[in-house]
């Protein structure tokens, strides 16, 4: 039912949307016709995938020879770089007539690994577009003739996508925030949400046993009461099964610029309904609940989410309570340590099984971490889902492509609920069969290790899980029923539900933790931020790239200081050296692009609040 819930909810963001994206562009093309030209169908609100044979069929014609496309993908591939030999390539291939060279790559790498095939015009036929700078990238692109202008082939070659309102509003969106021309040039993948309602995708995760064994201790704010709370935990349990120190908090400081100091732009902003703007940065941040811009410069604010965050660590690390290898160490050694018992407070909810496989591997079943609710003198907002709507990941196809009608194609084919499902899980009957007009997995589908290198290579199933039209959570309007069905189908979440998650539920009076989280959380709790605010003007850039190499090698100087009054100097030293930068002209030029933008898609915005219901 919760699934359903979700699903009408969502429904009624794309219909509204597409209604009003539609009009927008009737009125401005002349004689009434539609200026998108991949909206035909658009408005039909017809469900599921389009299969019909003519020109739109994407599969390959009897007897026409498959084509090889190198695909730049956001995906980890057991086999490394070459062209993909599993189950799921053998279904790409007879159905879109392509054999899908992969070239594996990660958000990281990509930042070094795109500029450069920029610079020596060596793009491959699809490639994926880093979520820094994507639309810098696109402009580069776009002014080199690179790239390739995608509208035209999406009418003749998208049928999925011309079929679905959702994948109509992220085109409108790619239209409107990711193209220096109005024309569409990226594809956005994992639209919908990652998560299916037990626990958000950040905030602030504790071990709920512990907390229970506390007395359920009152907790009404972040920047004390938490602290205090997990201090008595830290006694509580001060060593893990094998002998090892247990620290209440701990973090990846050592890691690279952007991501050693993601605890600090994310973690507390998120969990009290704020995302941040300009995560390079960190400058300017929007409301989710409201979708408006912050006035205020989150670098000089000392009471705005940053800073917060920043005191928070620090008073850790003065209680004691703070992992002191977390200046050092990376993401891996921070998730093997939580992944041993290590931790007692986190902010990654993709994190939490690693743990929980540890507890029951050492027959500790009922210990695990649950999220807090919104606190109460802090925020009545709380993100649960992050909704995409025009998708997380971009992906473009090259100018140089031979087959940019197969490219697209294949971009579509990834892009049904159908197709999804079998990204995710493999063909019908094998891990999962219908019943009673509901896919549902089997037993032994949901025991299996996916990431298992052997079964990946023969299978193929999870592989393009970054390559793919819906994210994991993502309702399928025909069932009812979360796409992947090995993490999120509703026998998936009750075989991750423990018994802190019902000594949570009985805590707090509910029966199901999506229902406790929005009735805890009154003030909010999807985030379906839609800007995209570019890049910074050339004069701004080398201000900004030295800005934010001063904020990474100064930030933790803060956060190591012995007291509060060392903390406070430091933190007026930090703030002074941000003059340097030109920081104010960088802040009003972001500031100027963000309400520009909030203007713009007031539209949007409002009409996605009226379809949940928010006031």
């Amino acid at each position: 039912m919760n699934g359903q819930r979700q699903y009408k909810k969502l429904a009624a963001i794309a219909l509204c949307l597409l209604i009003l994206l539609t009009a927008a562009a009737c009125a401005d093309a002349p004689n009434g016709e539609s200026s998108s030209s991949a909206g035909g169908s658009s408005g039909s609100g017809t469900e599921g995938t389009v299969k019909e044979s003519g020109p739109e069929d994407q599969g390959a014609a009897d007897g026409e020879e498959p084509v090889t496309l190198k695909v730049m993908s956001c995906s980890v591939n057991p086999y490394g770089t070459g062209p993909m030999d599993n189950e799921i390539a053998r279904i790409i291939e007879e159905e879109v007539g392509v054999i899908v060279d992969l070239i594996p790559t990660s958000e990281q790498d990509a930042q070094q690994q795109l500029p450069a095939m920029i610079a020596s015009n060596d793009l491959p036929d699809i490639f994926f577009i880093p979520e820094t700078d994507t639309l810098r990238y696109i402009g580069q692109m776009v002014q080199g003739g690179q790239i390739l202008a995608l509208d035209d082939y999406l009418a003749d070659y998208a049928p999925n996508m011309a079929a679905d309102p959702l994948a109509q509003v992220s085109l409108e969106l790619k239209r409107t925030t990711l193209s220096p021309d109005g024309k569409v040039y990226a594809i956005g993948m994992q639209r919908g949400t990652y998560d299916a309602g037990l626990q958000p995708i950040a905030g602030q995760f504790i071990r709920w046993d512990l907390y229970a064994e506390l007395g359920y201790l009152e907790i009404n704010d972040y920047d004390t009461d938490l602290l205090e709370v997990l201090k008595q935990m830290q006694d509580l349990e001060s060593v893990n099964a094998d002998g090892e120190k247990v620290y209440a908090v701990g973090s990846w400081f050592g890691d690279s610029q952007g991501w050693g100091d993601w605890h600090i732009t994310y973690n507390l902003p998120y969990a009290e309904g704020y995302t941040c703007l300009t995560p390079g940065d960190r400058i300017l941040y929007s409301d989710i609940s409201t979708g408006k811009i912050i006035e205020s410069n989150a670098q000089t604010d000392k009471e705005g989410p940053f800073w917060r965050a920043v005191r928070w660590f620090n008073k850790a690390n003065q209680m004691g309570i703070l992992d002191p290898d977390s200046f050092t160490q990376k993401q891996d050694q921070y998730c093997s340590k939580l992944g041993t018992g290590r931790y007692l407070y986190i902010n990654t909810g993709w994190d939490i099984q690693s743990a929980h496989d540890y507890f029951d591997s050492i027959g500790e079943t009922g210990k695990g971490f649950t999220c807090l609710p919104p606190m109460k003198d802090d925020t009545d907002k709380f993100t649960l889902y992050r909704y995409y709507i025009a998708g997380q990941f971009n992906y473009g196809v090259s100018a140089g492509c031979k087959y940019p009608e197969k490219a697209v194609a294949l971009l579509d084919w990834v892009s049904s609920y159908e197709n999804a499902r079998i990204i995710y899980d493999g063909k019908e009957g094998k891990h999962w069969t219908i019943e009673d007009g509901v896919p549902t997995p089997t037993e032994e589908y949901l025991a299996l290790d996916r990431s298992d290198p052997e079964l990946q290579k023969t299978e193929g199933i999870n592989i393009l899980d970054k390559f793919v039209g819906y994210g994991y959570g993502t309702i399928e309007p025909s069932t009812g029923v979360a796409l992947d069905l090995w993490s999120s189908s509703p026998q998936a979440l009750e075989k991750k539900m423990r018994g802190v998650h019902r000594d949570m539920l009985e805590h707090y009076g509910y029966d199901t933790m999506p229902e406790m989280y929005d009735a805890l959380s009154p003030g909010g709790n999807i985030d379906m931020t839609v800007y995209n605010l570019g890049s910074l003007p050339a004069e701004l850039q080398t201000l900004d790239a030295n800005l934010q190499s001063y904020e990474f090698k100064n930030l933790f100087r803060c956060i190591l200081a012995e007291s509060d009054e060392e903390f406070e100097r430091r933190q007026d030293e930090y703030i002074a050296g941000l003059e340097a930068f030109h920081i104010d002209e960088i802040y009003e030029y972001w500031l100027k692009v963000g309400k520009e933008q909030e203007e713009e898609l007031s539209g949007v915005i409002s009409d996605t609040r009226e379809a949940l219901g928010l006031k």
